[in-house]
């Protein structure tokens, strides 16, 4: 996710545009719009909004395979902690989920931050999106 942060060790710090502009990404890693639906480019109201903001992805992994690169992973803090804790569109991580696996990559839970109970009702952002990723990351 544009914004995200993810960690600081060298191979996470790849992963974790959060102080980094798009043009210093490593030329294998790409961001997503952070799919928000009051701050961002589709707002609430909008019809779809889980498929339209997950439909950055398709734009992500084709743009990846353009340039030589096959899509290993997704690593997506599931709060959107860094993006603001915004309210995301049911079905969304759902969504970019099946496009990354059908790329032939894996999803990556990053719950070190929203794990363990923080978020209220489920024990993993995920499983409150109804997502059962490859990886989690915990802390």
């Amino acid at each position: 996710m544009k914004d995200a942060y993810h960690g600081i060790t060298e191979s996470i710090a790849e992963l974790s545009p959060y102080e980094q502009k798009e043009a210093d990404l490593r030329p294998y890693v790409r961001t997503l719009i952070s799919p928000d639906t009051y701050r961002g480019i589709h707002k609430q109201g909008e019809p779809n909004l889980a498929e339209v903001y997950a439909a950055d992805a398709d734009r992500a992994i084709a743009d990846l395979t353009k340039n030589g690169y096959k899509p290993a992973t997704a690593m997506i803090d599931t709060a959107f902690i860094s993006n603001g804790i915004p309210e995301i569109p049911d079905g969304y991580l759902s969504a970019v989920t099946k496009k990354i696996q059908a790329a032939g990559g894996l999803m990556i839970a990053d719950e070190v931050q929203a794990g363990f109970g923080r978020s209220g009702f489920h024990l993993w952002g995920f499983a409150a999106q109804n997502v059962v990723p490859d990886f989690v990351t915990m802390g």
